[in-house]
């Protein structure tokens, strides 16, 4: 078997008229990432999910043109790639997110159903109104924070929009003036949908139920300020699994089929925070859980490391077991291969990928790291035969 990394792509400081697109990667089997294809967009792309049944890779795009951008957010690509070979072959076309700033992706587990995670923007405007208690008033108006639920045809093609799940509230951080659902992963069931929204400080749990998302319970509140960002399920135990960007600390919450939602443990990735330095960005990245349920990974950026965490095997729990340094500006993402062989991770300013190996305690050996040719803004492992 061999390891394909699919590398969305955004420029990074030193592109000049690069234009991003999705690259793909093969791990050779020292671990170096080797250059197989370039498949151009002409766009900045982001997070991606894949049906390996239909050979579908579904791609965020941002927008490129304003005129377009005015007709419904950004984009969703649909790129056909060859189940065999992993190479992309051709466009299939694109969905529009209608609210902006789509930043994750899942796929259903019966392949009818695609959801996208819309952040929006930190931007606003202005709006008047008049009445006679009050007189003229104006309030800032943010773009809708949702949730899209799209239908897929039974060649995976996107056919429609079945279902839209608005997110509101904020936060005290100056980047919470409104919700932003960060995530969207389906539990090992495939009953659940976990949302992280860094906005509104909440976790969610939805179901799908007649083409409509359906909430399952009451979300979990965090700390305010904490901006749940990224999760993980356990493979096995009743656990979620998620990390923060007002913060490098990760939860660790029970959860039932029913949707209850209880947090059981907190951790770090800094054991002195006090030391931090002044007017740096200290935040959690990408996650992800070793297919075993062996070990979790949280790239963190300020302290530029991935974050290695033992999973007790009858509770679930965490401990740090390694920090793995990066070294670079801004680490970004971070996944796993299936096999559990690899974990990837990229820079998002300087464009370097890192693989590294996987041993046996989920600790991660030394690294292999090349220079892509622009900045490293997702990554998507997946397994096809030689």
């Amino acid at each position: 078997m061999k390891t394909l990394l699919y590398v969305s792509e955004i420029p990074g400081k030193e592109d000049g008229e690069f234009r991003p697109g999705i690259a793909v990667y093969e791990i050779d089997e020292d671990g170096t990432p080797a250059l197989r294809q370039r498949f151009p967009t002409d766009c900045t792309t982001n997070v991606s999910c894949a049906d390996r049944d239909r050979g579908i890779l579904y791609v965020t795009a941002a927008q490129t043109d304003d005129a377009k951008f005015r007709e419904g957010g950004d984009r969703i690509l649909m790129l056909r790639f060859d189940p065999k070979t992993g190479e992309i072959l051709e466009k299939l076309g694109e969905a529009p997110t209608l609210s902006p700033n789509p930043v994750y992706l899942a796929l259903d587990p019966t392949g009818r159903w695609l959801v996208a995670a819309n952040h929006a923007l930190h931007t606003f405007v202005h709006k008047l109104s008049y009445s006679q208690e009050e007189g003229w008033t104006s309030r800032p108006v943010y773009d809708d924070s949702t949730l899209v639920l799209y239908s897929l045809d039974e060649e995976g093609r996107i056919s429609g929009v079945s279902d839209v799940a608005f997110h509101h509230g904020s936060g005290p951080l100056r980047t919470q003036t409104h919700a932003h659902p960060h995530s969207a992963v389906f539990s090992p069931s495939g009953e659940l949908l976990a949302v992280c929204d860094k906005g509104n400080d909440r976790v969610f749990l939805y179901r799908i139920r007649e083409g409509k998302l359906i909430p399952a319970g009451d979300p979990w509140q965090a700390a305010p300020g904490d901006e749940p960002r990224f999760c993980a399920f356990h493979p096995t135990l009743p656990l979620l699994y998620v990390n923060h960007e007002g913060n490098t600390g990760l939860s660790v919450l029970r959860y039932t089929e029913e949707g209850e939602l209880r947090c059981v443990q907190t951790v770090d990735a800094d054991p002195d925070p006090g030391r931090r330095q002044p007017g740096r960005v200290y935040e959690n990245q990408g996650i992800a859980v070793h297919p075993r349920g062996s070990a979790l990974y949280s790239v963190v950026r300020g302290l530029d490391c991935v974050a290695v965490y033992a999973i007790a095997p009858d509770t679930g729990l965490l401990a740090l077991a390694q920090r793995a340094s990066m070294e670079r500006e801004w680490p970004r993402c971070g996944e796993i291969s299936p096999d559990g062989r690899w974990f990837a991770a990229g820079n998002r300013i300087t464009g370097e990928l890192f693989v590294w190996p996987v041993e046996a305690d989920g600790r991660l050996g030394a690294p292999k790291c090349v220079r892509h040719p622009c900045g490293v803004h997702y990554i998507r492992p997946m397994l096809f035969s030689n």
